[in-house]
């Protein structure tokens, strides 16, 4: 394993904190780690520029950070560029969309891995996947 793809959502609300572990774990773990910010399509512009601000945290200490959208696909061309001749894990929170992430990267719509409809109450995915896989870019 040579990348973490450390995937969160911007919505109920971006975690910091959560971020920070991801990357706490990938430099204990000499692990190269990329930073994927999941529905952006969700953000008007004012709190995209919001989270561009955050972002900029990580982009100025070296951290690689790419926003995308697995709905829209935006932002999945440079994501696939930078998982090409890699072996990545993706981790994040359960129904921060790293199935969904997958099934467009992959091409294959909703029909690769197993996805579920965003829960009412958390605003997030809900808990699908059940099982490690290794696929090929």
């Amino acid at each position: 394993i040579d990348q973490i793809v450390i995937v969160s959502a911007i919505l109920p609300e971006l975690s910091l904190n959560i971020i920070d572990r991801y990357l706490v774990a990938s430099e204990a773990l000499d692990v190269e780690p990329l930073i994927v910010l999941n529905k952006i399509d969700l953000l008007d512009e004012d709190a995209l520029a919001f989270v561009n601000e955050q972002m900029d945290i990580y982009r100025k200490i070296g951290y690689p950070v790419l926003m995308v959208s697995s709905r829209t696909q935006d932002g999945l061309k440079p994501l696939e560029e930078a998982l090409t001749g890699r072996i990545s894990i993706f981790a994040g929170q359960s129904g921060v969309g790293k199935s969904s992430l997958l099934n467009a990267l992959l091409g294959l719509g909703d029909d690769l891995i197993l996805t579920n409809d965003v829960s009412d109450n958390s605003g997030l995915g809900q808990h699908t996947t059940t099982a490690a896989r290794l696929y090929h870019f």
